[in-house]
């Protein structure tokens, strides 16, 4: 699967924290739920280090932990999706 310029973006000159929030807002879409080992994956971090990402995700109000049978669970909060929208509307603006 080819990668979207945004991706792409994403992956070179953005920080974690927003390359996380990206992600866990294209996973809820996709299958309602993103697991912390899923995020790890991405990532391709150390446990240490994704778990600092998303404590400072939380703590900025971009997402919310939650624990499930299947383990901890990520969403976005309604101040994460505006930001990632609005992230996504000044880069389809840009390239217009």
């Amino acid at each position: 699967m080819q990668e979207s310029k945004i991706e792409i973006l994403f992956k070179s000159s953005i920080s974690h924290y927003i390359r996380v929030l990206n992600y866990i807002y294209k996973m809820e879409h996709q299958q309602g739920y993103v697991l912390f080992s899923d995020i790890k994956r991405y990532l391709q971090r150390e446990k240490t280090q994704v778990s600092d990402i998303l404590s400072e995700s939380e703590s900025r109000g971009w997402i919310i932990k939650s624990r499930t049978k299947k383990g901890k669970i990520f969403t976005t909060t309604e101040l994460g999706k505006n930001l990632i929208e609005r992230i996504y509307t000044e880069f389809s603006s840009d390239s217009a």
